[in-house]
């Protein structure tokens, strides 16, 4: 296989990646307590699907800005 020099550079960038993204561990952020935490919404009061930025009631502090917490006490 006779290539020019960029190609070869293109090849072997190509096969690189193709190996790197192979071997990633695939679990990235996927089973991380708090991430899978953050991900559920919830109601406050008459509010349905309460997310991100606020926390509160189920969701813990980590999950929105320290300011946004929301206290559902009272409808």
């Amino acid at each position: 296989m006779n290539l020019y020099p960029f190609q070869k550079i293109y090849f072997l960038l190509v096969i690189t990646s193709t190996i790197y993204l192979l071997y990633v561990p695939r679990s990235l952020g996927v089973d991380d307590e708090q991430y899978l935490n953050c991900g559920a919404s919830f109601q406050c009061a008459n509010i349905p699907n309460i997310g991100y930025p606020f926390w509160g009631s189920s969701r813990p502090d980590y999950c929105g800005y320290p300011e946004f917490k929301l206290n559902c006490t009272r409808n």
